[in-house]
């Protein structure tokens, strides 16, 4: 009887970060998708042990756009519902969807977000830096099967 050695799992996802694919190319790829995605992403990324019993309402306005989306952090689940704005919020974050879009790709600097007129926050900052804060970072890498 011959036994075939198991080969290691592929990695789908280049090991460098060196890349070739035109930057402008990401832009736009996603400036077109539907807000909501990105939202969907949020939820997903939600590390739901930080979260355990923090309750947080946030308005997400896309100033440009006309659009708000109200973020609703209960039970260790974040809901998102494109809506007008709710009063009494823990925070509301206004943001051009160009700058939403510098964020997402990691083209906006420390200095721009600060000096922009793109971008402000009414309610309480240190909320809204914490509620990002629960987001778990994702892996540039992983293994679709494990050994």
């Amino acid at each position: 009887m011959h036994t075939q050695a198991i080969p290691e799992p592929k990695r789908y996802w280049p090991t460098t970060t060196t890349s070739t694919v035109d930057p402008t190319l990401d832009r736009d790829m996603i400036k077109y998708a539907a807000r909501s995605n990105f939202l969907d992403v949020m939820a997903a990324k939600l590390n739901i042990e930080e979260a355990e019993g923090i309750e947080v309402t946030i308005n997400f306005t896309f100033t440009d756009l006309h659009e708000n989306h109200v973020l609703l952090l209960k039970h260790e689940v974040l809901h998102h519902t494109k809506a007008p704005a709710v009063s009494n919020p823990n925070a509301t974050l206004k943001i051009s969807h160009d700058m939403f879009l510098d964020l997402l790709l990691d083209n906006a600097s420390r200095k721009k977000l600060i000096f922009s007129d793109q971008l402000s926050i009414e309610g309480s900052k240190f909320g809204l830096a914490h509620f990002f804060a629960l987001q778990d970072k994702p892996q540039d890498v992983f293994e679709i099967v494990r050994p």
